[in-house]
């Protein structure tokens, strides 16, 4: 009987333990498209040449990972995204030698950002904070262009 009612109080534990269904859903959310960046809004980089005008892309090859192909190198690293919109670009494998320039101040932008929004039907934006941010197009035509200033 006592080993009846110690297997009855365990069930009941576990069971108690599945009620609620946030335990069992994950959080992340992943991304699974190609982007290019297509316009940037963040303080200007004081570039000691006019930068070369090319499209940058970024895509997700797997859950977590995503590869930058700028200008003349492609990299990578990994990404935690959560479903409320936080997300955070770590781990490169990018060198100071490969990354100058226009892309180091992508590259440094990327890892700059902590919030995201859309991405699943239309543009992907990363905001650094509520002022500086950057918008990611799923069609890859589009390319952003420096500004002459």
């Amino acid at each position: 009987m006592q080993t009846k009612l110690t297997l009855i109080g365990i069930f009941i534990v576990l069971i108690s333990g599945c009620r609620d269904p946030q335990k069992f859903v994950s959080n992340k959310h992943y991304f699974k498209k190609d982007y290019s960046v297509s316009n940037i809004n963040a303080p200007k980089y004081p570039f000691k040449s006019k930068p070369e005008k090319k499209t940058i892309t970024i895509s997700f090859p797997k859950q977590g990972e995503y590869t930058i192909h700028l200008t003349n190198t492609t990299c990578g690293g990994r990404y935690t995204a959560s479903k409320d919109g936080t997300i955070t670009f770590t781990g490169t494998n990018c060198t100071a030698e490969q990354v100058k320039g226009w892309d180091h101040y992508i590259l440094t932008l990327l890892r700059k950002a902590r919030r995201y929004e859309g991405g699943d039907r239309g543009p992907l934006y990363l905001y650094i904070d509520q002022n500086n941010y950057m918008v990611l197009n799923v069609d890859l035509q589009d390319s952003i262009m420096p500004s002459d200033e």
